[in-house]
C-alpha cells in the first residue's frame, strides 16, 4: 500500500487508508518523509514498479550506484524502512481483512454554525476539540464522530484547537483541500473554492490537494509553517510565516498580510459588518498593505489607508461607504508645488 502510494497507484480507498495509517503515530509520517526522499532518488524513481519485488530492487539499485550511496549503512536503512513501513501496511491489510467495514448511521445528524459579519464564533466538537470561526464564516460536522475518522467542512476562515487522538485523525476539508492532524492548532482561510491558506501554530500537519485528474500534491507542515493554495497557480506553496500574524483575529486583531487594496476592503467589510465599494484605479496593484490593528474603530483604519493610497471615504448610508481617487483642486495643487 505504501509503495503504491509513493508511485502514484493507489486507488481512492487506499489513499484514504494510507492516510489514516499516517497520521496514527507521529512515527508513521517520519518514516514515511524518509522514505518518500529516497524514493525519489533517481536510482529509485527509474525503477519498473513491482510491489512484491520493490525492496529487493532498490537494494540492488543502491549497490549499483555505490558513488551516490555509502554503503551497506545506507542499503540497511532503506531496508529496514521498507520493512517497518510494509509490514504496517500488511498489518492494515489484515485488520480490515478481520474486521466489519464501519457503517454509516443515518441518525447521526450534521449541524452546521456560521458566523454573522463582524462576528467571532466559539464552537465545540462531539470530541472536546474547539473551533473559533472568524466572520462569515461556517463549518459543518457530525453530532457524533464515528470511529477512525473525524472529518469536518470548512468555508471561511477558522483557527483550530484539536483535542489529540491518534485513533481518529482529524480531517478539514475546504473544496479541493484537505488538511489532517492528530491534535495540533492551526489557522485555516479559505473563503471562495479556488484558494486556501493553512498555518500551523503548534504540531504537524498534513495538507493535500488532489487536481480534476486526481493527481494528489501534498505538503507537511511544521509550527510557523504555512501552505497556499490557488486554482491560479501550480500546486501547493510552503511559506515560513509568523503564525501569530494569521489568527491574530482571534483575540481581536485585524492583521493585513501583504494583502492588496480589495483583498484589504473584503476583510474590513466581514470584521465591520459594512459595505464597501471601491472605486480606485488599479486597485489590484495596490498591495503590501501590512499593520495590525487591535480594537480599533473603522475610521481609524480607513483614514490610514486613505492616506497611504491618497484616496478618501465617505458614508452613502450607515452601513455603505464609497472609497475613491482623491480629488485636489488646482488651488491646493498649486500651493502644494
Amino acid at each position: 500500500m505504501i509503495l503504491r502510494q509513493l508511485n502514484g497507484e493507489s486507488s481512492p480507498a487506499e489513499r484514504d487508508k494510507f492516510s489514516n495509517w499516517l497520521m496514527e503515530n507521529p512515527e508513521n509520517l517520519d518514516q514515511y518523509i524518509e522514505l518518500k526522499e529516497i524514493w525519489n532518488q533517481d536510482y529509485t524513481r527509474s525503477l519498473p514498479f513491482d510491489e512484491n519485488k520493490a525492496l529487493k530492487r532498490i537494494q540492488a539499485a543502491a549497490k549499483k550506484k555505490k558513488r551516490r550511496i555509502p554503503l551497506p549503512k545506507t542499503v540497511l536503512r532503506i531496508a529496514a524502512i521498507l520493512a517497518i513501513i510494509l509490514v504496517s501496511g500488511a498489518y492494515l491489510v489484515y485488520q480490515q481483512n478481520i474486521q466489519p467495514a464501519p457503517v454509516s448511521n443515518p441518525q447521526i445528524a450534521t449541524l452546521t454554525k456560521t458566523s454573522g459579519p463582524g462576528e467571532q464564533m466559539r464552537v465545540t466538537l462531539p470530541d472536546g476539540s474547539v473551533i473559533w470561526l472568524n466572520g462569515e464564516s461556517t463549518v459543518s460536522y457530525p453530532e457524533k464522530f464515528l470511529p477512525g475518522c473525524r472529518e469536518v467542512t470548512l468555508t471561511g476562515e477558522a483557527f483550530f484547537e484539536v483535542t489529540k487522538n491518534p485513533a481518529q485523525p482529524f480531517v478539514v476539508q475546504t473544496g479541493k483541500v484537505s488538511t489532517t492532524v492528530l491534535g495540533t492548532s492551526f489557522n485555516i482561510k479559505a473563503f471562495t473554492k479556488n484558494e486556501a491558506t493553512v498555518t500551523v501554530a503548534t504540531g504537524k500537519v498534513r495538507v493535500a490537494h488532489t487536481s480534476d485528474n486526481s493527481q494528489t500534491d501534498e505538503l507537511y507542515l511544521l509550527p510557523n509553517e504555512q501552505a497556499v493554495w490557488s486554482a491560479y497557480q501550480n500546486g501547493l506553496q510552503k511559506n515560513t510565516v509568523d503564525s501569530r500574524d494569521y489568527y491574530a483575529w482571534k483575540n481581536g486583531t485585524i492583521c493585513f498580510n501583504n494583502e492588496t487594496l480589495p483583498e484589504a476592503m473584503q476583510m474590513l467589510e466581514r470584521w465591520y459588518n459594512v459595505t464597501i465599494k471601491l472605486k480606485a484605479a488599479n486597485a489590484e496593484n495596490r498591495r503590501y498593505i501590512n499593520g495590525n490593528y487591535k480594537d480599533k474603530k473603522l475610521y481609524n483604519i480607513l483614514d490610514g489607508l486613505c492616506y497611504i493610497y491618497n484616496l478618501e471615504y465617505e458614508y452613502l448610508n450607515d452601513s455603505t461607504i464609497l472609497i475613491k481617487e482623491k480629488i485636489i483642486c488646482e488651488q491646493h495643487k498649486k500651493l502644494s508645488e
